[in-house]
């Protein structure tokens, strides 16, 4: 399929008159309205004739801040039958501060990539998405997920298709999705919705996401800097093409060149993952599932348990098992773009003061050694003394205190 030249115009030339009745035409409104519209959505407020670029529509407030606050966004989960994220939300520690601080640490997620390593591939064209796919892929969004670049919601499209696979909403968005799976959206745009506004989340608390018995078994938890930022785009589109052929196209057009990162208003270069993109959890998976199976063969052996999620990874086995392997996956993590925190990473020795293996090596590359089983994964615990499960008892405790006292003050307000 063709673009017409006419409508990239509507995207890359916002400034024409051309531009503007085309958009009316397609909203069904005057000229007049679609101006009046774009002055009105500038992040400076309404402004004399001048029309937006691209630029002042994706950094404008709507795009890039949340207006609801705690207490109405507990509403509104409420009364869309979400009560575990209401509940979420009331003891979340909400956004962080925005300052030069927490800027310099979210733009640091964000490392440039690699001369040579963003490269463009012509690809063959995408299968056929059958019709009855999209459908039941748009349904499963949960209501009241929220908008992608474009502002529109899922809840918005549902609306608009129905209950049956013959409305004309549906093929038409059937025929949207096929322009925008086959990469032929305006050039123009890609670097936008592409792109992803930084936010920066509070963190309640920095534990580890840490499993196995003889007197050298050990089980490491290992800790990927930054990972879903990092990884090189080049690595994980050639699994795209592989594993996901019906979105490579569009993942090669989003992640093949660098995009725009929106912060407090400004804009930042991003050419590598972005955590948050719907892409990213799977992409990140099969790339990291081929490193760690590089580094399996290369050490010639692999310990007996390696649980993966994700970024989150544990090796447990003999300790010299996990050392080799674990070796040869920091040697090959610069192919792949990403790097260990070794400092975050921890060795548990299972076998307690019994432990009788040698863990030189771990101490040489800078691991944290524990010994015992206080072992928690994915914030789970695992395994435990008492000290350590009444820790934790108490930590949610006062969570729940903390959710009792928002409900109550709720209430008062009522």
């Amino acid at each position: 399929m063709e673009v017409d030249e006419d409508q990239v115009r509507i995207f890359d030339a916002r400034d024409s008159v051309g531009a503007d009745a085309e958009l009316a035409e397609l909203f069904g409104c005057g000229i007049e309205e679609i101006q009046q519209l774009a002055r009105d959505s500038l992040p400076s407020g309404p402004r004399s004739d001048d029309l937006p670029t691209l630029q002042d529509i994706f950094t404008c407030p709507i795009f890039t801040k949340d207006y609801l606050p705690a207490e109405a966004e507990v509403r509104r989960l409420v009364a869309l039958g979400r009560s575990g994220q209401a509940m979420k939300r009331l003891v979340s520690p909400g956004l962080a501060a925005s300052n030069e601080q927490i800027r310099q640490k979210l733009l640091a997620k964000f490392p440039p990539s690699p001369a040579g390593k963003l490269q463009r591939t012509a690809l063959p064209p995408t299968p056929e998405i059958p019709l009855d796919v999209l459908f039941q892929s748009l349904k499963s969004f949960p209501t009241g997920s929220g908008p992608g670049p474009d502002g529109l919601r899922a809840d918005f499209l549902k609306g608009f298709v129905g209950h049956s696979l013959d409305s004309e909403y549906l093929m038409t968005l059937h025929r949207f999705i096929r322009i925008v799976v086959d990469a032929e959206l305006p050039e123009g745009l890609r670097p936008w919705m592409a792109g992803g506004t930084l936010v920066g989340v509070g963190k309640v608390d920095k534990s580890g996401h840490p499993v196995a018995l003889d007197q050298d078994m050990v089980l490491l938890q290992k800790d990927v800097k930054n990972a879903f930022n990092t990884v090189h785009p080049h690595e994980f589109l050639i699994d795209c093409r592989q594993y996901a052929p019906a979105s490579s196209r569009f993942a090669e057009w989003c992640y093949g060149a660098p995009s725009h990162l929106v912060y407090e208003g400004e804009l930042y270069p991003s050419s590598r993952g972005q955590q948050g993109c719907p892409l990213m959890m799977a992409l990140f998976c099969l790339v990291r599932r081929r490193h760690a199976e590089e580094a399996r063969e290369a050490a010639g052996s692999s310990p007996p348990f390696e649980p993966e999620y994700a970024d989150d990874s544990f090796s447990g086995g003999r300790v010299q098992d996990v050392l080799r392997c674990f070796r040869e996956e920091i040697k090959l993590a610069e192919k792949y773009g990403f790097s260990y925190d070794l400092s975050q990473c921890t060795l548990y020795l299972l076998a307690g003061d019994e432990f009788r293996g040698d863990v030189s090596g771990f101490q040489a590359l800078g691991v944290r050694i524990q010994t015992g089983t206080d072992i928690q994964m994915l914030k789970a615990p695992v395994c435990g003394q008492t000290p350590f499960m009444k820790e934790l008892c108490d930590g949610k405790i006062v969570r729940f205190e903390q959710l009792r006292v928002s409900i109550r003050s709720m209430v008062a307000l009522d």
